[in-house]
């Protein structure tokens, strides 16, 4: 039987093996699945994309900075929940 040895965050291997442990699986089996899928699909079995979430661009990380700096500085927004959703959607 062949060893496979990879090199992975400790957080990573952590939070996996604790979703495998709730499944019933070890890493072992885990990674045996991912293994035996790629073979039978000849393809990785999910989609890989470079696509970034929209959520990170710069204006809206600009603006959670800008919101967290005023909430810091005591100055809450008092607007109403249709307000920020149309603040949103820009």
């Amino acid at each position: 039987m062949a060893q496979l040895n990879i090199r992975l965050d400790d957080t990573v291997k952590e939070q996996a093996e604790a979703l495998f442990n709730r499944m019933g699986l070890t890493m072992s089996a885990a990674v045996t699945l991912f293994l035996r899928q790629v073979i039978l699909h000849n393809a990785i079995p999910f989609k890989i994309s470079a696509r970034v979430d929209p959520l990170y661009n710069p204006a809206n990380l600009a603006r959670i900075k800008d919101s967290i700096s005023q909430f810091e500085r005591g100055k809450f927004s008092e607007r109403s929940l249709e307000e920020l959703d149309r603040m949103a959607d820009e």
